[in-house]
């Protein structure tokens, strides 16, 4: 008994079930890798934002203390989106020619993250 010529060809037309399923497991596989950067992407910038805004409190405090609106050592926290940065500024006698520094530290994660700034004390009506 024959199979007639248009049920032959019918037969192999399209795909099997099991082409589809290795298909399928390779999307899948592959949208597990995409979906991976993506969250790591999105985490890098997250602390780039962080570490950015630990870089612009440091150097506002610097600033301070070059225009003499801060005592020689001071400290402080700062609340921003959920994150605190503390900060503490060493202005030593803030003489002409002398290191201001600043550190601010947070945690990202559990660790303790940090970042210090310096800068030289500006000669009398200098400005910062």
């Amino acid at each position: 008994m024959s199979v007639p010529r248009r049920e032959r060809r019918a037969a192999r037309e399209g795909f099997s079930l099991l082409e589809v399923l290795i298909a399928g497991v390779i999307l899948a596989a592959a949208m597990v890798v995409l979906l991976g950067s993506v969250s790591q992407s999105l985490s890098s910038g997250t602390e780039a934002g962080r570490h950015d805004e630990a870089r612009q409190l440091a150097a506002d405090q610097l600033n301070r203390a070059a225009a003499g609106d801060v005592p020689a050592t001071a400290a402080g926290v700062r609340e921003v989106g959920g994150d605190t940065y503390t900060w503490r500024l060493d202005r030593g006698s803030a003489a002409p020619g002398e290191t201001i520094r600043c550190e601010v530290i947070w945690h990202h994660r559990g660790d303790e993250r940090r970042i210090s700034l310096e800068r030289l004390a500006p000669p009398p009506g200098a400005g910062p």
